[in-house]
């Protein structure tokens, strides 16, 4: 037998290797799927059991999964950045973790857990916003209102929302919250999935004497707790938009609040 049949038969050997292989893996695939919406299948009908209508497109995503964090304060970053917007002068500490920055542009108050308070009495320079723009990642419209919520890793913070005003493309105020020191994880504990945590609802709401009959939205966050001096806890939560108002269900312990911290 010459090199070159060897080398045919060797390549056909291979070839087919590949597509058993390859149908293998696209069996695979559809048993998952069948599976997965066997499993949301009966999801939507044990919410129904419970009173709770839902569509299946929600309970099929059920998110990725997150982990409690922590941030560490970094309060001169802190001062560093409020300080370029309003061109702070002068800072002081007022105790509590709150300091004042009064510059020549405006002040600015700062807090810890990520809340601060920012005033213009004259314009603010344009690479001033543009620069906090970048690093709030949002892209604001230059007239009215705009509001948003801090994201990390591409999941909001629920309860880091921010707002700003103008008038006539002048920026004036801005206020809310943003975390901007080192975040880590500080539990491997993973977040469990959104059919867990409306189950964890539906059950609570029928615990407690409440009408409602419909979830129709599901969104993945966190949401800041501060919990010592200088440390912000974010933990992951669900949230859902019921027939029955605004709901959130800490995705790990799967306890449902109205409010969040």
């Amino acid at each position: 037998m010459d090199g070159t049949r060897v080398k045919t038969i060797l390549i056909c050997f291979l070839l087919l290797i590949n597509a058993l292989l390859g149908a293998f893996v696209a069996l695979r695939e559809i048993e998952d799927k069948r599976i997965e919406t066997d499993a949301a299948t009966n999801a939507v009908s044990a919410l129904a059991a419970l009173g709770i209508a839902v569509d299946i497109s929600l309970v099929v995503d059920s998110g990725e999964r997150l982990y409690t964090l922590e941030e560490e304060r970094d309060a001169a970053q802190e001062i560093a950045a409020y300080g370029l917007l309003v061109e702070g002068t002068h800072f002081s500490e007022q105790g509590s973790g709150i300091y004042l920055i009064d510059g020549r542009l405006g002040r600015a108050r700062i807090s810890s857990a990520g809340i601060y308070d920012v005033e213009f009495t004259s314009a603010p320079k344009i690479f001033n916003i543009a620069e906090m723009f970048e690093v709030m990642k949002i892209s604001p419209e230059v007239m009215g209102r705009t509001t948003g919520v801090q994201m990390v890793s591409g999941v909001p913070v629920f309860n880091r929302g921010y707002e700003m005003t103008f008038y006539k493309e002048v920026l004036k105020s801005v206020s809310g919250g943003f975390l901007l020191g080192e975040i880590y994880v500080s539990d491997g504990t993973p977040s469990k999935s959104a059919v867990a945590a409306m189950l964890a609802l539906a059950e609570y709401l029928q615990a407690t004497g409440r009408p409602c009959g419909e979830i129709t939205a599901a969104r993945q966050g966190y949401a800041a707790e501060r919990l010592a001096a200088g440390y912000t806890t974010l933990r992951p939560y669900w949230y859902f938009d019921t027939d029955c108002g605004e709901w959130y269900v800490q995705a790990i312990s799967l306890v449902p609040t109205e409010r969040l911290p």
